[in-house]
């Protein structure tokens, strides 16, 4: 069904745009590799650092343990035990790494600051199916200059990973709500199956759960838009709620091997893992004491783990704990330790600091995330441009709402759980297309302006 909102503010597919000018892909890709080379000699100049405590005490060790013992265990020593801890994503993909070029840092590097360049080249052609050429040209050129984009691909941390699935993921609805057919019409068998927005969507929804558990309410937005826009462009119940079905079983199919495995190890109706607590108790002192502070917990942490450990059974389980189970029972009790914890805390905040401090956490989360100062200054400026821009053509195009969709859900997930600069990162580069979009919507207007004035002032 055509004419509706949704077809009419999106332009047709394919490379050439409607003034007959064309996306010019290999020059984009080779500024986008210069830019990203640039990155790396300079970052790489720099005596910094680059292993965080949570790529020390989870990511590298999982990664090591999946390739030296076959095991998914944070354990330096034996029996391994399996964690749930965190999803196993991101220590998957290093393991494929560490596989392939070893453990050193610099092919991994490498390689997420090309994960970059491909999550910027994503961006450009979402700008081209939204917007025009030019605006393609400055979404890649703004995405692969963002400060922060560079500064965290050098770090063993999951950002850079979970920014290019979200922005794929956002390009494949995207694609969905243009042409429920793009990508798949001429071609034959399984091409035809891998390049249909649908599958694209479901592979990365189940992708984004596997490497952060807090994106598992996305599979829920996306079958739920699918089956409604198919509904609304004039489809059945019974074709839109198929559609949907597929986006719903790839991801699940995704997803369910690790769900299994947690219920199997821990005894426990624990799908995604026992990590949440810790992010509510830390969100909590935020509150208490201001989103810009570091919440002290690793005291927290070892008087719980001590009480855990006195109230242990002969047979070495924590209370509750089914014996017969494989995992190391002290990360489902401490779980469960810090989120009552949590709630006891949260009942002491007043209700006004709560609000009070709100303002200040979406400062936080979406300001600074490079902690290099000229670098902050830059990206506050960007991310200025890029929210101004999203709030104004969020209310003229409705085809721009899965752009800012990533940013409002990620926020909203950050106002409970622990806030840090970095969370927002992978919603960036979809805002960043916005951004674009309306740095060349001003240098247009200012362009029409500046016209009339100069043609009149012609003898």
């Amino acid at each position: 069904m055509s004419g509706t909102a949704v077809d009419q503010a999106a332009p047709p597919a394919g490379d050439t745009m409607p003034d007959g000018t064309a996306v010019t892909w290999p020059r984009l890709a080779a500024a986008v590799t210069a830019i990203m080379t640039g990155w790396a000699a300079l970052l790489g100049s720099m005596d910094v650092d680059w292993v965080p405590n949570d790529a020390k005490l989870l990511y590298l060790p999982t990664a090591r343990n999946l390739l030296q013992h076959g095991a998914y265990s944070v354990m330096d020593q034996e029996p391994y035990l399996p964690t749930i801890t965190k999803m196993p994503g991101y220590s998957f993909f290093l393991a494929v790494e560490q596989a392939i070029f070893g453990e050193g840092l610099a092919a991994l590097q490498a390689i997420q600051l090309a994960l970059v360049g491909v999550t910027a080249l994503l961006c450009a052609d979402l700008a081209r199916r939204l917007f025009d050429r030019r605006t393609a040209t400055v979404a890649a050129v703004l995405v692969a200059g963002y400060p922060a984009f560079a500064v965290h691909a050098m770090e063993p941390l999951s950002e850079t990973l979970t920014g290019l699935l979200l922005t794929a993921n956002v390009h494949a609805l995207v694609r969905h709500l243009a042409d429920p057919a793009a990508g798949s019409a001429g071609r034959p068998g399984l091409r035809r199956a891998a390049t249909h927005p649908l599958v694209q969507l479901g592979i990365t929804t189940g992708l984004l759960v596997l490497v952060r558990q807090s994106f598992a309410p996305v599979l829920v937005a996306q079958v739920v838009a699918v089956a409604a826009t198919d509904r609304y462009r004039g489809h059945s119940w019974r074709p839109a709620l198929a559609r949907a079905g597929v986006v719903a079983g790839l991801a699940v199919a995704l997803i369910a091997p690790w769900c299994v495995r947690n219920i199997a190890v821990s005894d426990r109706l624990l799908p995604f893992g026992a990590n949440s607590g810790l992010s509510l108790l830390v969100s909590v002192r935020q509150y208490a004491d201001g989103p810009g502070t570091r919440p002290e917990y690793l005291d927290t942490i070892a008087a719980e783990l001590a009480t855990i450990d006195a109230a242990a059974t002969p047979a070495g389980t924590a209370p509750g704990m089914g014996k017969g189970s494989a995992v190391d029972r002290r990360e489902v009790a401490l779980d469960e330790a810090l989120t009552r914890r949590a709630r006891a805390e949260l009942a002491e905040v007043p209700t006004a600091r709560l609000l009070g401090t709100v303002p200040a956490r979406l400062v936080l989360l979406w300001s600074r995330a490079s902690m290099i100062e000229l670098f902050d200054r830059i990206e506050l400026l960007l991310m200025a441009a890029s929210l101004l821009s999203a709030a104004a053509l969020g209310l003229r195009r409705r085809a721009c709402w899965p752009l800012w969709l990533p940013a409002a859900f990620l926020t909203a997930v950050h106002l409970v759980f622990h806030a840090e600069e970095r969370y927002t990162l992978p919603a960036r580069p979809a805002l960043l297309v916005l951004g674009a979009a309306g740095l060349v919507g001003a240098v247009r207007t200012g362009r029409r302006l500046v016209a009339p004035a100069t043609s009149g002032a012609t003898p």
